[in-house]
């Protein structure tokens, strides 16, 4: 094969290509700060400002019966010490008591109590990867819900988890804390969106729906090449242009 400078210079900026990548470290996973569980950063009966309801019946429908829903951004509330929170002083529910770690969160204003309309609820959060590598991402965690948690997406896309089911007779989703299957695809740079979708029952005298998250989340660093393979890659291209001078001239 008739070598060329137009081949050496090819072949030698691939090899450059490759240092840059090979050289790059593998950085070890770090916490990604900016994924909160549902009632961080708030106080009961407030406002959580990491969670958002993103779909939910229609404000005018009666409670504990579906009458139609609506698109429009609503606030999450901390729920207050009241029922059906467990642990209270006075009629104590049956919601899985807070812990230092996560908080309930519930469509209700003021974080009441009271039923809340029946139908779908699908709660946003958001996180940010940037400086991580996206495709190293992980989030594991715990999540409970009244009633049932329908589904898990990440950026649109359904997570397979499927761990609120209420079993009739046996069990309700919102006695404990259930694992979810970890989160390890469906990630991309910059800002991600993590939805939990709720099924609040409808019951002839009411039913109070809400939402309980516990989670953490850890990626590894964007690759960012050693100071030594910068250099060599700086001297392989003055190489390469020296070299390309010097056949133009002769």
């Amino acid at each position: 094969m008739k070598i060329t400078r137009k081949r050496i210079v090819r072949v030698a900026g691939l090899l450059l290509a490759a240092t840059l990548v090979i050289g790059a470290p593998k950085a070890d996973a770090a916490a990604i700060t900016t994924l909160y569980n549902t009632g961080a950063g708030t106080t009961a009966g407030n406002i959580d400002p990491n969670y958002q309801i993103v779909f939910s019946p229609a404000a005018g429908s009666t409670d504990g019966f579906n009458a139609g829903y609506t698109a429009a951004t609503v606030a999450a509330y901390e729920l207050q010490n009241v029922w059906p929170l467990a642990g209270i002083p006075v009629g104590p529910g049956p919601w899985v008591a807070n812990n230092g770690i996560s908080q309930w969160i519930t469509p209700n204003v003021g974080g009441t109590g009271d039923s809340s309309n029946a139908g779908f609820y699908l709660y946003r959060t958001s996180f940010d990867l940037t400086g991580f590598d996206p495709t190293t991402a992980r989030i594991t965690g715990l999540w409970s819900s009244d009633n049932d948690g329908f589904g898990i997406y990440l950026n649109g896309i359904g997570m397979p988890n499927f761990a609120t089911a209420s079993t009739p007779g046996h069990t309700q989703p919102f006695w404990s804390m259930n694992p979810f299957a970890d989160i390890t695809t469906g990630f991309v740079g910059g800002t991600n969106y993590l939805y939990f979708a709720v099924y609040n029952t409808p019951l002839a005298g009411g039913n109070p729906s809400g939402l309980r998250v516990e989670m953490t989340g850890t990626a590894d660093a964007a690759r960012v090449p050693e100071p030594g393979t910068m250099m060599l890659l700086g001297s392989g291209l003055v190489g390469l242009a020296a070299f390309g001078r010097k056949k133009t001239r002769r």
